[in-house]
């Protein structure tokens, strides 16, 4: 029998996929944090009744590992300093923390 995924559940999911993101990150030298808002919108985005986590991974790449990539390649951050993704408005957004 399936039981659908709770928000809870989701939230532990997306949990784990940024750890592994943070990982990834570090070995490049790069730190991230992660607000409670942008983790709100990243858990509501990931979400999909029908298809339940599967569509985090993808959600991850293209709203985190991608956009990062592009800030930092375009030089609006600096990878040397730690970075936070919040959430403001329609999506997410990276800002340098010192």
């Amino acid at each position: 029998m399936f039981n659908p995924l709770t928000r809870d559940d989701m939230r532990k999911i997306v949990e784990l996929q940024i750890d592994n993101i943070k990982k990834v990150l570090a070995g490049n030298g790069i730190q991230i944090t992660v607000t409670a808002y942008a983790m709100d919108y990243l858990v509501n985005s990931g979400y999909d009744p029908q298809y339940g986590a599967r569509p985090v991974k993808r959600l991850l790449q293209r709203e985190i590992t991608n956009e990062l990539s592009k800030e930092i390649l375009a030089g609006k951050i600096d990878k040397d300093h730690r970075v936070e993704i919040d959430y403001f408005g329609e999506g997410l957004i990276f800002n340098n923390k010192r």
